[in-house]
């Protein structure tokens, strides 16, 4: 009897502990802007740990694209997407040499736990070979708070047209 009631007190006080660390840390305008900025930077510099580090098992990847004008949604598992993100980071083909952003829009839940982010920009490319491309985009990435740390729960990528130019502006 004792162990089960040892049990059930260890069990409740774990659950107590997970809950208060998920209430704890709150999601703000400021945090979302700081992680942006960071996974930009990272992912320009092909650093694939730090660029991947918000994601996790559970993250769900979201493609745009148009065909046959119908928009059509690809979406890829963790496993599917870090994959390519590892190949694309290996290869470090482009990097980002500017970025103009059109809109940004942070939406936060009353409870501080959930948070959206969606932008639109335009991202000036070079190539290693020396291109110059510019990528106009729209995108929405869902943060929440889990497990008393901040993960993005869900990307959406919708790639609005790429074009090669002569320069960055």
């Amino acid at each position: 009897m004792i162990k089960i009631n040892l049990y059930i007190f260890v069990s409740s006080c774990l659950l107590s502990y997970s809950t208060f660390a998920n209430t704890l840390l709150k999601l703000d305008q400021e945090m979302i802007m700081s992680i942006n900025d960071h996974l930009s930077e990272t992912t320009s510099n092909c650093n694939f740990s730090q660029s991947t580090k918000y994601y996790y098992g559970e993250t769900k990847f979201f493609n745009y694209s148009v065909v046959d004008n119908k928009e059509v949604v690809q979406e890829q598992s963790y496993s599917e997407a870090m994959s390519e993100f590892k190949v694309a980071m290996d290869s470090c083909y482009v990097s980002l040499a500017k970025e103009k952003p059109i809109s940004e829009k942070i939406e936060i839940s009353e409870s501080g736990q959930e948070a959206i982010f969606n932008s639109e920009a335009l991202h000036y490319l070079k190539s290693t070979d020396g291109r110059f491309f510019e990528s106009h985009n729209k995108g929405k990435t869902i943060f929440k708070i889990v497990d008393g740390k901040v993960k993005i729960v869900e990307t959406h990528y919708k790639g609005l047209s790429i074009k090669e130019i002569e320069k960055v502006p």
